[in-house]
């Protein structure tokens, strides 16, 4: 293969003759370039034309080659070696890269007429001049029109004639068609969705009325885009309209680029790339310099968001918190802390990491290592209230009870979600191996692949930090040291004499709540990360001030350290509490002290 070097002419009539400019008359910009076939693969490059189309090229009359984009320069030539043809490519600027959509249909349109029309007349001078011949062979041997051989002649130059007229007709029509064209703006033909790119499964994700629509891309036909746009739309006025629209649906889909729509975005906070984005109930927002900006169509960072009906934060407050800065964390902690005091907790500090947790929960997606948080008591202690009165009541549609669920509907059911899981009474659970073992999947965050029926598989992206309820730890997670370690034990005693009354919060409040949450996390987050990482980074000090502490125990607390170090230090006595040590009793002995209370 050979490549043909030169200075990238101004003038077209320089790139038909291939003439060139020096540098100093010219220096024009190169959009495209010429594919010219080397000795022997004309016919092998006519033969990939179809290639050549799909990757945006076109017939350049003026050189009698096809002129291509020049991003696509690196597949093509690709394309063309390994079909082994030899090849030059001329670089060029081309005026056809430089126009609108339905400009470059109008040209394409004109290329058909000329094609067609230079197909008509030499049909038509072959039907004279055979006519003629016909004509006078009859006249000269005086045959009898009725003659089969004649009639048969007759009837095969008839058969011409009126294809010819079929003919004439398409041509005329292309010519409209070209003129409308020409006369019509993208900006005048609005499409009644937005387009928003294609996925894996060669589909084009269209969005219509806040509902998501994918077009198979090969199976676009007359009657399905009808229904899309309506019989009355400018599409169906004009010839070939059909057509027209569906090279528009799959060059704006390309153009827009792929999105992933097997793992969606579903409700929760976010953290992708840096960028914040929060789904509640139908709407989705980001946030652009401490403002909210409600998304217009469903895509994030190249992901498919998923709405839903059922909204779980107040969009005003969440506004208005995000302006308040580290003043704002430090009021939603203490209103969570509040509330976590009241239960009677084996050690004090338990509360505060309790609040602390409680608020992590709607940020789990953007910790880096996410730990299980395990609430452990006697019966009575007030576990199931815990995440009744607090977590559900909060959080409202992102908390999802699985008390029973299997490891499969886990995933299932909190996968790509936001969701904020619980397992009560988990001692009781008949699945606690596979939970355990998905579980894992959740501290680094992690993909659970599901088999189907068809080729393609589901994904379930898991980044979620676990809370379970249990009188005692399951025999299975005490004897999993791997398992054990990612635990932070949080362990209730009976309520004391005199504790008030343990109230739900106002479940009219809780959307405020925890928009106010989300928004001063989000508003906050840098602080707590470069904290969090601050408290990884020292973890060596600290395991040598405080003797049984591992580094999976400074990850377990490291966001929950850092953010009470942020809002409230006064409460805590080391970075990493001592009680985070204090070995778990034998499970036997807590089966006889279960035993003993029921």
């Amino acid at each position: 293969m050979s490549h043909n070097t030169y200075s990238t002419p101004c003038d077209q009539d320089a790139i038909a003759s291939e003439k060139t400019l020096t540098q100093e008359k010219c220096q024009p910009k190169t959009n495209a370039f010429l594919i010219r076939p080397g000795k022997g693969a004309i016919k092998g490059v006519k033969a990939g034309k179809d290639s050549l189309k799909a990757e945006g090229c076109h017939w350049y009359s003026p050189a009698s080659a096809w002129s291509c984009p020049i991003s696509s320069k690196p597949r093509i030539s690709e394309l063309l070696q390994s079909s082994k043809l030899s090849f030059d490519m001329l670089p060029l600027f081309d005026e056809y890269f430089e126009k609108s959509a339905s400009a470059k249909d109008a040209e394409n349109t004109w290329t058909q007429v000329d094609i067609l029309d230079k197909k008509y007349h030499a049909e038509s001078s072959r039907l004279i001049v055979e006519n003629a011949t016909l004509d006078n062979e009859i006249a000269g041997r005086q045959l009898s029109q009725d003659d089969p051989a004649i009639a048969e002649q007759k009837k095969h130059l008839e058969e011409r004639h009126q294809k010819q007229n079929v003919l004439a007709e398409e041509i005329e029509q292309l010519r409209i068609s070209a003129k409308l064209l020409e006369e019509t703006k993208d900006q005048t033909t609005p499409l009644p969705f937005r387009i928003l790119g294609h996925n894996a499964k060669k589909e084009i994700l269209i969005w219509q009325n806040g509902r998501l629509i994918a077009l198979a891309a090969g199976r676009l036909n007359k009657d399905e885009l009808r229904l899309l746009v309506g019989g009355k739309s400018q599409w169906f006025q004009i010839p070939d309209g059909d057509r027209l629209l569906k090279n528009r649906l799959i060059d704006e889909a390309r153009e827009k680029g792929f999105i992933d729509d097997e793992a969606p975005l579903k409700a929760g906070v976010w953290n992708l790339k840096g960028k914040w984005v929060v789904i509640s109930g139908k709407r989705a927002a980001t946030i652009v310099n401490g403002d909210v900006k409600y998304l217009e169509e469903p895509i994030f960072e190249g992901k498919l968001i998923e709405t839903c009906s059922s909204s779980w934060l107040d969009w005003e407050v969440f506004g208005a918190t995000l302006k308040t800065g580290l003043d704002g964390l430090k009021t939603n902690f203490n209103l969570l802390y509040e509330k976590t005091r009241l239960w009677n907790w084996l050690e004090p500090s338990m509360a505060v990491y309790a609040a602390a947790f409680l608020m992590l929960a709607i940020a789990q997606q953007a910790m880096s290592w996410r730990p299980w948080i395990y609430l452990t008591g006697a019966k009575g202690t007030g576990k199931s209230t815990f995440f009744e009165f607090l977590l559900q009541m909060i959080f409202g549609s992102l908390v999802e009870r699985l008390d029973k669920s299997t490891a499969h509907a886990t995933a299932q059911t909190i996968g790509n979600s936001g969701r904020i899981a619980i397992f009560d009474e988990f001692e009781k659970h008949r699945h606690i191996p596979e939970i355990l073992e998905l579980a894992k999947l959740f501290n680094k965050g992690g993909q659970k692949t599901s088999g189907t029926g068809s080729e393609n598989a589901y994904r379930y992206q898991l980044h979620h930090m676990p809370w379970f309820g249990s009188i005692y730890l399951p025999k299975r997670l005490m004897q999993d040291a791997a398992q054990e370690s990612r635990i932070i034990k949080l362990e209730l005693r009976k309520l004391k004499e005199g504790t008030p009354l343990l109230e739900k919060f106002d479940s009219h409040e809780a959307p405020k709540i925890s928009a106010g949450i989300a928004a001063s996390l989000i508003t906050c987050w840098e602080k707590i990360e470069a904290k969090a990482q601050e408290i990884n980074a020292d973890r060596n000090k600290i395991m040598q001030a405080t003797p049984g502490i591992e580094i999976r125990t400074v990850e377990n607390f490291m966001y929950a350290s850092a953010l009470v170090s942020l809002v409230a230090p006064e409460l805590i006595d080391q970075v990493i509490p001592s009680w985070s040590v204090v070995q778990s009793e034998d499970d036997g002995d807590k089966i006889l002290v279960s035993n003993s209370i029921n």
